[in-house]
């Protein structure tokens, strides 16, 4: 943001009135740009993200599952999946890189935005037969890490896609509903989640059992300690 420092008398008239207005159109206009490309780049995101949900869930499914049925081991875990998302988005054009460590860790992805602005996405696991503890525990852990990152970096934003296997639903106490996607705010700081269904489903929708359901609550995130927080949840 750029914000003009000029001297009275710089204007024709000399007036203090013509250095302060023009103070205050220069200060108006460079926030309004400010927010205006903040706008522009979360909807482009979440543009983004959400074609890549319906990619995934629509025609990725199996190839994507395989993924796990190929690592008995979980010796890859994640990054297979997050791996998947890097490809579509360099197929799409997006300039990305993987951004230096931080007091808060590493990001899997930190895209660069033309305003010289980042945006923190990273990626999570919930295995099949995790149980819902321990994929609410996945999603807080996640949402940590990127609120940690966002804050090292000082970006209001940031991006926590969510590779589902396992036949859950999601709902989250105290969150807000944007573009279909559910964030969490805190201290000023907003994460989305990005949740992909990869769930083997051989049964239709009216014919399925009803998914078990996972409440997050901002509080779990709030009162989680750094025990939790570091716990290997994929163990």
């Amino acid at each position: 943001m750029n914000l003009a420092v000029l001297r009275v008398g710089e204007y024709e008239d000399g007036s203090l009135a013509a250095s302060v207005d023009r103070i205050r159109d220069t200060a108006v206009e460079s926030v309004y740009e400010f927010f205006d490309e903040a706008l522009d780049s979360r909807n482009t995101v979440l543009a983004l993200l959400g074609k890549y949900k319906h990619r995934c869930e629509w025609y990725r499914r199996h190839r994507l599952r395989k993924l796990v049925d190929d690592d008995p081991e979980r010796r890859h875990g994640e990054d297979a999946f997050v791996f998947d998302l890097y490809e579509y988005l360099h197929d799409h054009g997006v300039d990305f890189r993987i951004e230096s460590k931080t007091a808060s860790g590493e990001p899997d992805l930190v895209l660069e935005q033309g305003s010289g602005q980042r945006v923190v996405v990273d990626g999570k696991l919930i295995r099949q037969g995790q149980g819902g503890t321990k994929s609410k525990s996945t999603l807080v852990k996640g949402f940590r890490q990127v609120l940690d990152y966002c804050r090292d970096k000082q970006e209001p934003v940031g991006y926590l896609a969510v590779f589902v296997l396992d036949d859950l639903r999601f709902e989250f106490e105290s969150a807000e509903t944007d573009d279909a996607f559910p964030c969490l705010r805190l201290d000023g700081t907003t994460v989305y989640y990005v949740f992909v269904d990869l769930a083997d489903h051989p049964k239709t929708a009216s014919a399925r059992p009803k998914p078990q359901v996972v409440r997050v609550a901002l509080a779990d995130v709030v009162n989680a300690t750094a025990e939790d927080i570091a716990e290997d949840v994929e163990a």
